[in-house]
């Protein structure tokens, strides 16, 4: 029968010295560089497709590379019209994912600058096809970035005929109550009880400001010199269009000096 004590039994285990002769190692594990590196490939090579990658070894690429793809948004991007009117300009900062057939998926605006650009920054990134890139030997997919930058060129040209033509804020009636307000009807002509009717022509900027003032018909006795200082001080309007940019136009505006009876 057996024999039970009430003593714990402590069995001594020689400690194996790797220094031993006696000891085999011809299977241990030996760890190298080489190794390292087929376990990651075997690791990446089992990453499910789906996942998306911030960095890889081969970068996705536009198909012919990024100076045509410059030229791809150059020709395909247009500016939003109402961006146009509010003058407003700015980068916006797209980003999506190259999928592993080279298309376009996940398109997100991380920086905005409205008034419709955000919306035809995404048409037109949409569009393009990419070469994907690559993670340890196969086609992955990657997440991208790209600023597309809205500037409304500036323009010399003037136009004296627009298909949209510019207009002071509020329309015309606000103009004309604008000239009410601020015209003053010169001392010299009251006395000598002249009137008259003063053209005035300026330039409508693409920005909205006015600049460049003429008298095109004088009426003399101080009228001319009264309509300029008004309209030279006529607040910013909406710019003219033409073809679907902002133009500058050529506006001209008369104002009729008339004594009340």
């Amino acid at each position: 029968a057996p024999i039970i004590s009430d003593k714990p039994v402590v069995e001594q285990v020689k400690e194996n010295n790797p220094n031993d002769p006696n000891v085999d190692l011809s299977g241990a594990l030996v760890i190298s560089p080489s190794l390292v590196d087929e376990v990651r490939a075997i690791q990446e090579s089992k990453r499910d497709t789906n996942d998306v990658f911030d960095a890889v070894e081969q970068q996705a690429e536009y198909q012919g590379g990024m100076n045509t793809f410059m030229n791809f948004l150059q020709e395909n991007i247009k500016y939003p019209a109402s961006a146009q009117r509010a003058n407003v300009s700015g980068k916006v900062y797209t980003q999506f994912i190259v999928n592993t057939d080279g298309t376009i998926s996940d398109v997100t605006i991380l920086k905005s600058v409205g008034f419709g650009c955000d919306e035809e920054a995404m048409r037109v990134i949409k569009l393009a096809k990419w070469t994907p890139g690559k993670q340890s030997g196969r086609a992955v997919r990657s997440r991208f970035t790209i600023p597309i930058n809205f500037q409304i060129p500036k323009s010399t040209e003037v136009f004296n005929a627009v298909e949209q033509q510019g207009e002071y804020p509020g329309g015309m009636e606000a103009f004309g109550k604008y000239l009410q307000e601020n015209l003053k009807y010169p001392a010299a002509a009251q006395r000598d009880n002249k009137s008259g009717k003063v053209y005035v022509q300026f330039i409508i900027n693409t920005d909205g400001t006015a600049s460049d003032f003429k008298v095109l018909k004088s009426a003399g006795f101080g009228f001319d010199e009264e309509a300029l200082r008004v309209i030279s001080s006529i607040p910013k309007w909406t710019p003219g269009i033409q073809s679907g940019r902002v133009v500058r136009s050529r506006y001209t505006v008369p104002i009729a000096f008339q004594l009340t009876k």
